[in-house]
């Protein structure tokens, strides 16, 4: 009885301090490490959590499925839930299909300074510490998180944080609050930087018979990326 007693004590202890496992990060060190997971990108492939929460905390929809990223504006988002919708970019053109609805929305991207921010920083087409400054940072185990603020004022990133996963050299996790006070979390699980993929994975053909509608907007909108 005396042993099980001192093992409780010893665990609840153990959790009276978890911070104690968590390092504080000087913003330095951090934005350094973030430069380099941007500038020494060149691909990930891994799997993916979508999460979206209304303002109010309400309503969340998740969506998931496998991701493949690489240098120069390349994209595709496979996923499993909804089954059959493909978000996909070669770098020039961009698709969203819609499988439950049969309808493709495409975009030119006709310029990479257009691509949305957030994709330039994961995509390595900018160097986060020309965008943003640090607001806190920690570390804990494998993984360093960042609070950052934009250093211009973007109403569709707000509060942004982001996770580096020393492992996979990629990030974690990325959540900010946009334009309409959603939450947006998009997590990176069981990834792989820096292989090879090849560039026909961000090829597209529209479906037969789908509607196809030239949107910039509808496409990031869906994706927040």
């Amino acid at each position: 009885m005396k042993k099980l007693f001192i093992l409780f004590l010893g665990l609840f202890l153990v959790n009276l301090h978890p911070s104690e496992k968590i390092k504080i990060l000087d913003c330095k060190e951090a934005m350094a490490l973030l430069d380099k997971t941007a500038n020494n990108f060149k691909s990930f492939q891994g799997k993916f959590t979508h999460s979206q929460t209304s303002s109010d905390g309400k309503t969340t929809n998740i969506e998931k499925g496998d991701v493949f990223l690489k240098r120069g504006g390349k994209i595709k988002f496979l996923y499993a839930e909804p089954e059959g919708k493909i978000a996909v970019s070669n770098g020039k053109t961009a698709y969203l299909y819609l499988k439950e609805d049969n309808c493709v929305y495409k975009t030119n991207i006709i310029l990479k300074s257009k691509m949305p921010l957030l994709a330039k920083i994961v995509l390595g087409q900018t160097t986060p510490s020309k965008e943003f400054f640090c607001a806190f940072s920690q570390k804990e185990g494998e993984i360093t998180t960042i609070e950052l603020g934009t250093k211009e004022k973007e109403i569709s990133l707000r509060r942004l944080e982001v996770a580096i996963d020393q492992k996979s050299g990629f990030f974690s996790k990325i959540s900010y609050i946009d334009e309409y006070d959603q939450k947006i979390v998009f997590d990176f699980i069981d990834g792989r930087s820096n292989i090879e993929i090849p560039d026909t994975i961000f090829e597209f053909t529209p479906p037969k018979n789908a509607k196809i509608y030239e949107s910039k907007d509808d496409f990031q909108q869906e994706m927040n990326f």
